[in-house]
C-alpha cells in the first residue's frame, strides 16, 4: 500500500506536470497559428493593394493606341505630311506589345491575341499610308488643273474657220428730253476666256451713274449672215470637252471611292485594334479581378483556418485539461482511499502480527511438547536405561505430530504461492471416507469420544478428484473436532447427490464441543487464526489447518461453511462439485506381508555426495542383507566397472560436479543390462518439482527424509510388522544402526565434519553472491539434516533453498540465526555422543 501511495503521488505530480506543458505547448501553437496567420494577411493585401503590371501595362498600351489613333485623324486631317512621329509611337506601341507578351508566357491566349493586336497595328500602319497616299492624291489640285488645262488647250486650240459668220447692224437714233435718274452703264464685253469666265471671279459691276434723262429713240436693225462650215466645228470642240469633262468625273468618282474604301478599311482596323485591345483589356481586368477574389478567399480562408486551428486547440487543451483533472481527482480519491486502505492494512498488519505472535507461541508450544518427549526419552535411552515400548512409542508419535506440523506448512507455502497442484483421478466415494474414518476413530476412542458416520451415496459412488486433498479436509476437520470436544460425540455426515456429469460431495462435520464465540466465526479461516477457548486459553495446532482447507476446497470449486453457539458446538459443511466417474471394478487390496521377503534381487548403487545419507543407506541396506555399492561424486560412478548383477540405482538431484538429471542420462548409455531401474533421492518435495523430475527419465522417486520403510519398499522388501508400531517413521539415527553404537558415533562424526565444510563453503558464496552454490549447499545440508531427524532446522533451511532457487538471496539474519541452530544441533550431538538428541 505504501507503494501504491508513492507511486499514487507521483501520478499526481506527473500529471500536473503534464497540464502545465500542454497549456505551454497550446500557447506556443496559437501564437505561430496567429503569427503565420497575420503574415499571410498582410502578404494578401499587399497582393491585392499593389498594382497587376500586365494591367498596368495593357492600360498604357490602350491609351497609346487611342493617341496614335488620335494623332493619326490630326494628321490625316491637318494637312501635316511628316508621318515619323506616328511612325515612332507605332513602334514604341509593338515594343510595349512585346514586353506584355512576355508577362503572358504562360498564357498562350493571351499570346496569340498579342500577336494578332500586333499584325492590326502593322495593318492598320499598311492601311493608313495607302489612306494618306489616296488623300493626298484627291487634295492635291495639279491633276486637277492638268485636266481643266487640257480643257482650255481643247478650246483654245487655233483651227481654221470652216464656217464664217457675217453680221450687219443698221442703227438709227431719235433724242427726247426727260427726268434726271440712275441708269446704269453696260458692262463692256469681257475679253476673257471660256475657261477664264468660267472658273474666273465674277468682275465687279460698276455702280449707276447719274444721268439726266433723255429720251431718245434709237432704232437698230441687225442682219446676220451665217457660214455652216464655222458651225460644224464649232460642235466637234463641245464633244471633245465633254468627252474631258466626263473622264475627269469618271476619276475624280474613282478616286471618291477608294478614297472611301482606305477609310472604311482603317476605321475597320481602328476598331478592331481598340476592341482587341478592350478584350485583353478586360480579359486583365477580369483576371486581375478574379485573383483578387482568390487573394480574399485566400484571406478568408487563413482567417478561418487560423480561427479553427486555435479553436481546436483551445478546445483539445481545454478536454485534455478536463481529462488531466478528471485523473488527478481520481488520484486524489485513489490517495485518500489508498490512505484509508493503509490505514486498514496497517490495523490488519497489527492484527496478524498479532495472529503471527500468537502461532509463534502456539508453535513454540507445538513443538516444544513433542520435542520434550523426544528429548526426554532419548536421554533416558541414552544413559543406558532399557528401553521399552512406551518409550519408543511417545518418541515415535511425537515425531508423528512434529511432521504433520511441517506438512501443514509446507502445505500452506504451496497454497499461498498458487502452486497447489490438483491430482484429480476417479475413486470410490465411500471407500475414501471410510479410510479416513477408521484412522479417526482411534483418535476418538483414545479421548472418550463416540465418532458417527452416516452416508447417503446416490448413483455409483464413484467420482473425479483428487482423494489425497479431500481426504487432508476430512482429517483436518474431524481431528479439530476431536481436539476441541472434550465429551459427547463427534458426527460426520456424506451424501452425494448426481447431476449427469457432474456429483455434489457434500460433507457436515457435527461435534459437542464448546462451541465457537461469534466474533471468530469470521476470522478462523484466516492464516494463523484460531477460535481461542475463552476458559482454557488453551490454542491447539498451527493454526492454518482451516485456512488450508478453504484454499482446497475453493481451489476445487467448492466451499466450506460453519455454524456455531457458543456452548452447543460446532457443525462444519463442505460442498464439493466433481465430476461423475464412469463404473469401474473395486481394486482388491493387497495383503501386507508379514515376513520379510527373500533378498532382493542384484544389487543397489548409490550416488550422493552426502556421507550421512550414504552411511544411513549402508546401515539399512547391511541390516537386510542387500549388496550395495557407494559412490561420492558422479565421476565415481562414470569411471566405474558397470555390474550387471545391479538392478537399482539410487541417486542425489543436487551434486556439485553435475546434476542427478544429467548423470541419468550417461548412466543409461553405460548400462549394458536390462531391467535397470533408477530412482532419484532428493529432498524437493512440491509437486511440481516432482514432475519435473520424473519428466527427466527417472523410474521413481525417493523424497528426503525418508524412513526405512520407504527405502525398502522401494527396492521391492516389506519389513515384518511389529506390535508396537515401529513401521513408522523414525526420527532416531540409532533407529538405523540400534545396535551398533560405533556405527552411530561414526554417524555423528561424519555429519558433524561434511556439515562443518559445507557451512564453511556456504559462507564464502554468500558473501560473493554466488546464488547458485548458495542453493547446492543448502539442499545438499537440508537433506543431510532433515535424514538425522533435525524437522525444523532442516525446514528452515529448504525454505532458503527455494528462495535462493527464485533468484532471492537468503536474509542474513535468518542465515545466520539458522546457521547458529545447526551449530548448537552439532554440538549436542558432539556432547551426547547419542543422534537421539537431534530435536532441537
Amino acid at each position: 500500500m505504501p507503494t501504491q501511495d508513492i507511486q499514487s503521488t507521483g501520478s499526481v505530480r506527473r500529471k500536473v506536470i503534464f497540464v502545465f506543458v500542454t497549456c505551454a505547448v497550446a500557447l506556443t501553437l496559437a501564437w505561430v497559428i496567429s503569427r503565420v496567420a497575420f503574415t499571410e494577411m498582410m502578404d494578401t493585401v499587399e497582393n491585392i493593394t499593389t498594382p497587376d503590371p500586365k494591367l498596368e501595362m495593357v492600360s498604357a498600351i490602350s491609351r497609346d493606341i487611342m493617341r496614335l489613333d488620335q494623332m493619326q485623324r490630326a494628321q490625316a486631317f491637318g494637312g501635316n505630311t511628316s508621318y515619323k512621329s506616328f511612325s515612332k509611337e507605332s513602334a514604341a506601341i509593338v515594343s510595349s506589345l512585346d514586353s506584355l507578351k512576355q508577362l503572358y508566357a504562360g498564357s498562350d491566349v493571351q499570346q496569340s491575341r498579342i500577336d494578332s493586336i500586333k499584325t492590326l497595328l502593322r495593318q492598320r500602319d499598311r492601311l493608313f499610308n495607302a489612306y494618306v497616299s489616296v488623300r493626298e492624291k484627291v487634295v492635291d489640285s495639279r491633276e486637277f488643273l492638268e485636266q481643266l488645262q487640257s480643257l482650255s488647250d481643247v478650246i483654245y486650240e487655233p483651227s481654221p474657220d470652216s464656217t464664217i459668220v457675217t453680221t450687219e447692224r443698221k442703227r438709227r437714233t431719235t433724242t427726247i428730253a426727260g427726268d434726271t435718274s440712275a441708269i446704269s452703264v453696260p458692262m463692256d464685253n469681257d475679253d476673257r476666256g471660256f475657261l477664264g469666265r468660267l472658273f474666273g471671279r465674277k468682275r465687279q459691276e460698276q455702280p449707276p451713274l447719274p444721268v439726266v434723262e433723255e429720251r431718245r429713240m434709237v432704232e437698230e436693225e441687225l442682219e446676220t449672215i451665217i457660214d455652216t462650215i464655222r458651225a460644224v466645228q464649232h460642235d466637234s470642240t463641245l464633244a471633245r470637252i465633254d468627252s474631258a469633262v466626263q473622264r475627269f468625273q469618271m476619276l475624280q468618282q474613282q478616286q471618291r471611292e477608294l478614297f472611301v474604301s482606305r477609310e472604311k478599311d482603317l476605321t475597320i482596323a481602328s476598331n478592331t485594334l481598340i476592341s482587341n485591345m478592350l478584350s485583353i483589356l478586360h480579359s486583365v481586368e477580369n483576371e486581375a479581378m478574379q485573383q483578387m477574389e482568390v487573394d480574399n478567399q485566400q484571406a478568408r480562408a487563413v482567417v478561418s483556418d487560423s480561427v479553427w486551428r486555435i479553436s481546436a486547440i483551445i478546445l483539445a487543451f481545454f478536454i485534455i485539461t478536463a481529462i488531466m483533472v478528471y485523473l488527478i481527482l481520481g488520484d486524489i480519491r485513489r490517495n485518500n482511499a489508498y490512505r484509508v486502505a493503509l490505514e486498514a492494512a496497517k490495523e490488519e498488519a497489527e492484527y496478524h502480527a498479532a495472529a503471527k505472535q500468537r502461532f509463534l507461541a502456539n508453535m513454540s508450544h507445538e513443538l516444544r511438547t513433542p520435542l520434550q518427549s523426544i528429548i526426554g526419552y532419548a536421554e533416558q535411552l541414552k544413559d543406558g536405561r532399557q528401553a521399552d515400548d512406551v518409550k519408543i512409542d511417545a518418541i515415535y508419535q511425537s515425531s508423528e505430530h512434529l511432521l504433520q506440523i511441517v506438512n501443514e506448512i509446507l502445505d500452506y507455502s504451496r497454497i499461498t504461492s498458487g502452486k497447489i497442484v490438483l491430482n484429480e483421478k476417479p475413486f470410490a466415494v465411500e471407500g475414501l471416507v471410510n479410510s479416513v474414518v477408521s484412522v479417526m476413530k482411534t483418535q476418538a476412542q483414545a479421548k472418550g469420544l463416540v465418532l458417527e458416520f452416516n452416508t447417503r451415496i446416490l448413483g455409483s459412488g464413484q467420482v473425479t478428484g483428487d482423494a489425497f486433498r479431500i481426504k487432508q479436509i476430512l482429517f483436518n476437520l474431524l481431528s479439530n473436532a476431536i481436539k476441541f470436544t472434550e465429551r459427547g460425540k463427534v458426527t460426520l455426515n456424506v451424501s452425494t447427490a448426481v447431476y449427469n456429469e457432474k456429483t455434489e460431495f457434500n460433507m457436515v462435520v457435527k461435534d459437542t464441543g464448546k462451541g465457537i464465540p461469534p466474533e471468530d466465526l469470521d476470522r478462523i479461516f484466516n492464516d494463523f487464526e484460531q477460535s481461542e477457548n475463552a476458559n482454557s486459553g488453551v490454542h491447539f495446532g498451527s493454526g492454518l489447518g482451516l485456512s488450508i482447507v478453504k484454499a482446497i476446497c475453493e481451489s476445487m470449486g467448492g466451499d466450506i461453511r460453519v455454524e456455531s453457539k457458543k456452548g452447543f458446538g460446532s457443525v462444519f459443511k463442505v460442498n464439493l462439485p466433481l465430476k461423475t466417474a464412469a463404473v469401474t471394478a473395486p481394486e482388491k487390496p493387497v495383503p501386507e506381508a508379514h515376513t520379510a521377503r527373500k533378498q532382493v534381487d542384484g544389487g543397489v548403487w548409490i550416488i550422493d555426495d552426502d556421507r550421512l545419507i550414504l552411511g544411513l543407506c549402508q546401515n539399512i541396506l547391511d541390516k537386510y542383507h542387500i549388496p550395495y555399492r557407494c559412490f561420492l561424486s558422479p565421476r565415481d560412478v562414470l569411471a566405474a566397472e558397470w555390474d550387471p548383477q545391479v538392478k537399482t540405482v539410487l541417486m542425489d538431484i543436487r551434486m556439485p560436479e553435475m546434476d542427478g538429471t544429467q548423470l541419468n542420462r550417461k548412466l543409461r548409455r553405460k548400462i549394458t543390462t536390462t531391467g535397470v531401474n533408477i530412482y532419484a533421492c532428493t529432498a524437493q518435495v512440491l509437486p511440481e518439482e516432482q514432475e519435473q523430475i520424473l519428466a527427466q527419465g527417472f523410474d521413481g522417486l525417493l523424497l528426503k527424509p525418508f524412513k526405512e520403510a520407504d527405502l525398502l519398499h522401494l527396492l521391492g522388501v516389506s519389513q515384518p510388522i511389529q506390535p508396537n508400531g515401529a513401521n513408522g517413521e523414525i526420527t532416531s539415527i540409532q533407529r538405523f544402526s540400534p545396535d551398533d553404537e560405533v556405527q552411530t558415533h561414526n554417524i555423528i562424526a561424519l555429519y558433524t565434519r561434511d556439515t562443518t565444510s559445507d557451512i564453511a563453503a556456504l559462507n564464502e558464496y554468500y558473501r560473493a553472491h554466488d546464488l547458485e552454490n548458495v542453493e547446492l549447499l543448502l539442499h545438499r545440508i537440508a537433506g543431510r539434516t532433515a535424514q538425522i531427524g533435525a524437522e525444523k532446522i532442516a525446514f528452515l533451511l529448504r525454505k532458503m533453498e527455494i528462495d535462493a532457487r527464485s533468484g532471492d538471496l537468503p536474509q542474513e539474519t535468518e542465515l545466520r540465526r539458522t546457521l547458529l541452530q545447526l551449530d548448537e544441533l552439532m554440538q549436542q550431538l558432539q556432547i551426547h555422543g547419542n543422534p537421539n538428541a537431534v530435536g532441537v
